[in-house]
């Protein structure tokens, strides 16, 4: 459990093994608006067809590089097109760090 954060604040942190420097940032302070956020799902794997996974996260990062960007990402899940291979894994995952 983390506590004591401020609100609309980044963080850094790192991960146990790892030498990735990775951030995020609080959500912001109770009655704030707008919240921004972007909810996807059912990305499957390895696929630039219109609205499939690699052009879903083309969108995104285009998005997050705007002036206006998106500070929250919910991903609703179905993912799980690895048959059982974990590089697919792996490859998904650094795609959407």
């Amino acid at each position: 459990k983390i506590s004591g954060l401020e609100s609309s604040t980044e963080y850094f942190y790192r991960c146990k093994g790892r030498d990735t420097i990775f951030n995020f940032t609080t959500g912001p302070a109770v009655g704030d608006y707008p919240v921004r956020f972007v909810a996807i799902a059912d990305m499957g794997a390895f696929s630039d067809n219109a609205g499939a996974s690699n052009s879903t996260i083309s969108a995104l990062m285009a998005i997050d590089r705007s002036k206006d960007g998106f500070p929250l990402l919910i991903h609703a899940g179905d993912i799980a097109y690895t048959s059982g291979n974990q590089e697919v894994w792996d490859s998904y995952f650094e795609e959407m760090e």
